[in-house]
């Protein structure tokens, strides 16, 4: 979008601010009591109710709407602040997401899909945030994947990735906050705390209990979750084992400077999924991006005839973390 006319500027300035700012900005903002304060200066403040838009800054007495705030003290520019903006709903709350329970499009219950998605955090993704941010993936694809409304934190604080179709969603657990995970906490004496509370060597300790949850809704077997970066028509199908490693390897790609724009990050959520992996292969170039263990060779051998890309270490979001691109 790059001409704002003046219906879209006053969308922009109704869309609930507060839920914008805890979903879009969590590590900018706190939710406290009744306000929304921002960080750096803590007399600006947005009424933490649903459906507000507008901010107070109680040490000036000066006021402004949504695209004021987003200008004045995030650093956007008129443009950017709109197309942000636009990224919610004004009735919904963020990227339409409901503050209702009884009428949220992500809880409700398909009678022909016949499946059930974890309930929404109503909130900031503090959890999912961190998490990713822990694992490399930069806060601008975080961002999209939220927007675009297939990628959420549920109340129990986990990742649930969700398809466009709506039948099927991938769950993993985050160790975000869980330094409990590791009963050899207080007798380490290399323990190191990191910046939201999970041990810094978590990825290279043995000792370190890691998040184990990794669960998976489907309408039926051949569902899969995916990611497509671009408006164009798809040439060709990268098959991961997880959401986390088919972002992951889209980031590879980027910093590559591969050319990403006829291109698809599918998570099959497993090798066992032979059913996604033939229903995809059948239609479009697919490369096996699957793990790199006995599971993962075992896949690459259940199907000779389609390309392979194997990664260094076990999985793409290794690599990504260690650089290997």
């Amino acid at each position: 979008m790059s001409r704002i006319t003046r219906e879209q500027h006053q969308q922009a300035c109704a869309v609930d601010l507060p839920s914008f700012l805890l979903m879009r900005h969590p590590e900018q903002v706190s939710l406290e009591y009744d306000s929304v304060i921002l960080n750096a200066d803590r007399h600006v403040s947005v009424k933490n109710t649903p459906g507000w838009h507008g901010y107070q800054n109680w040490k000036t007495g000066k006021t402004g709407n949504n695209i004021d705030y987003l200008i004045r003290f995030l650093g956007y520019d008129y443009v950017s602040a709109i197309n942000s903006l636009l990224g919610a709903d004004a009735t919904r709350g963020a990227y339409g997401i409901s503050t209702r329970r009884a009428d949220n499009p992500l809880i409700a219950v398909d009678a022909r899909k016949g499946i059930t998605f974890p309930e929404p955090e109503y909130g900031p993704y503090r959890r999912l945030y961190a998490y990713l941010r822990q694992r490399s993936i930069p806060d601008s694809l975080i961002n999209e994947l939220v927007e675009k409304k297939i990628l959420y934190q549920d109340t129990h604080g986990n990742l649930v990735f969700v398809n466009p179709e709506r039948d099927m969603a991938e769950i993993r657990g985050t160790n975000t906050y869980a330094d409990a995970r590791c009963a050899h906490m207080d007798e380490c004496a290399e323990y190191c705390a990191g910046k939201y509370g999970w041990c810094s060597r978590s990825h290279n300790c043995d000792k370190y209990k890691k998040s184990s949850f990794h669960g998976s809704r489907k309408a039926s077997p051949d569902r899969f979750w995916y990611y497509q970066p671009f408006r164009k028509k798809a040439e060709i199908v990268y098959v991961c084992e997880a959401a986390i490693d088919a972002i992951s390897l889209y980031v590879i790609h980027r910093k590559q400077n591969k050319n990403c724009d006829n291109a698809v990050y599918v998570s099959i959520n497993g090798v066992a999924n032979q059913k996604a992996i033939e229903r995809i292969s059948s239609r479009i170039r697919t490369v096996l991006a699957v793990d790199n263990d006995a599971a993962g060779e075992e896949c690459r051998k259940r199907n000779p005839d389609l390309e392979a890309l194997i990664p260094s270490m076990k999985d793409w979001n290794e690599d990504l973390m260690k650089g290997l691109v």
